[in-house]
């Protein structure tokens, strides 16, 4: 069984993010296939852009009454244990799959409300499959770590679509995407409607009420004229022109005393 998100997350507030009861299915169910793509139960194509307003998982059992089949559901949280479910059940009762093999009677199920934000309409779409699977870990995934970020309640605004998904039994296949292009919180009390911040609004004085003062200011002080700075005598000295540098204090000594030296 895949591993739910929305189940071991806990908390949830009804929708099956974060774990909750299954959502009340729609009239409308979407089907998918990589050849078909996106159809309606009469084969028309939804609305590319829908809003995914819940999720939900589910044991399901297909069996014969008569000419009918019969669907035995179970969505009460958390889901019985897959394996003993089966086992409980007699071999004779399992249904033969399309291989013409017996095939397990209950299979865990991920389902998905959708709702078209044009027109109202409701869709569900609900599969066994591990492209159906894997859909539903990362979009339950995403939302919890959005509602997380953001502190309400958002749900995903997602575009129908498809990609490649690697499968261990057949390469590389084809599963169904509903990529998120953004979010929505709901209205409609409980608090979950994003506030419209509102312009500020300034209202003028009243009779009973007078405009305050303008605050007094201080004239402005004339400027003081600035103390003269006493420069001292070795300050004059050093910024005084220099003088010319004479022969004798260049050689350090006196000509007279140089020619005295070679006579």
């Amino acid at each position: 069984m895949a591993s739910s998100i929305a189940k071991t997350n806990g908390g949830g507030n009804g929708d099956g993010f974060g774990g909750a009861r299954r959502a009340k299915r729609p009239r409308q169910y979407l089907k998918w296939d990589d050849a078909n793509g996106w159809r309606d139960r009469d084969d028309v194509r939804p609305s590319e852009v829908l809003v995914l307003v819940g999720v939900c998982e589910f044991l399901q059992r297909w069996s014969k009454d008569g000419d009918r089949n019969v669907s035995t559901t179970i969505d009460d949280l958390p889901l019985p244990d897959l394996e003993t479910l089966n086992e409980s059940i007699p071999v004779a009762e399992w249904p033969i799959g399309r291989d013409g093999k017996k095939e397990l009677p209950f299979k865990y199920n991920v389902g998905f409300t959708l709702v078209d934000p044009a027109t109202g309409m409701s869709f569900f779409y609900a599969n066994s499959t591990w492209g159906a699977r894997a859909l539903y870990d990362d979009i339950s995934e995403a939302v919890i770590t959005m509602r997380g970020l953001r502190g309400d309640q958002c749900v995903p605004v997602v575009k129908l679509g498809q990609r490649p998904m690697k499968s261990k039994r057949f390469g590389s296949v084809i599963r169904p995407d509903m990529q998120i292009i953004g979010w929505k919180a709901p209205g409609g009390g409980g608090g979950n409607a994003l506030p419209v911040p509102s312009a500020p609004q300034l209202a003028g004085p009243t009779e009973e009420e007078s405009p305050l003062p303008e605050p007094e200011t201080a004239p402005p002080q004339p400027r003081l004229a600035k103390r003269p700075i006493q420069l001292s005598e070795y300050t004059l000295a050093v910024m005084s022109e220099p003088k010319p540098v004479t022969t004798e204090e260049y050689m350090n000594d006196s000509l007279e005393d140089l020619y005295r030296g070679h006579e």
